[in-house]
């Protein structure tokens, strides 16, 4: 005999921000990083619009689900152009690095933890 179940999706455990929270929030990092400090024309322009698709897609991922797969395209693309573009400063290319990481592994977080709660008589046998 099978028990029903309700499912129910409940947020991550303490209040902890979302994945696609932190994504966000490190792709406007990513953006914001390009006009702190000196880039390469190219390194520049890619830095920025990485880090403004990357928030978009972010952002998206909270209601669209494929989504959070773009944005991990464009977090490996964020990995690999920091060793490929030319470079002015060895801090520039650390924190592509290390953003792209942060980025690449917040698209694979879940958003919830979902949990099946038993409901009925579980248990105690029915009798008919």
């Amino acid at each position: 005999m099978s028990l029903p179940t309700d499912r129910r999706a409940f947020p991550a455990p303490g209040g902890a921000a979302s994945p696609r929270t932190i994504s966000a929030f490190v792709s406007a990092w990513v953006l914001v990083s390009a006009f702190l400090w000196p880039h390469t024309a190219a390194e520049f322009t890619n830095t920025w619009a990485v880090g403004l698709l990357a928030l978009g897609f972010s952002v998206a991922g909270t209601a669209l689900p494929w989504a959070r797969y773009v944005t991990a395209v464009l977090a490996v693309w964020l990995f690999v152009s920091a060793w490929l573009l030319p470079s002015v400063a060895t801090g520039t290319v650390w924190n592509n690095v290390l953003s792209s990481i942060a980025i690449f592994v917040m698209a694979f977080v879940p958003a919830e933890t979902s949990c099946e709660w038993p409901t009925g008589t579980f248990g105690r046998h029915r009798r008919a």
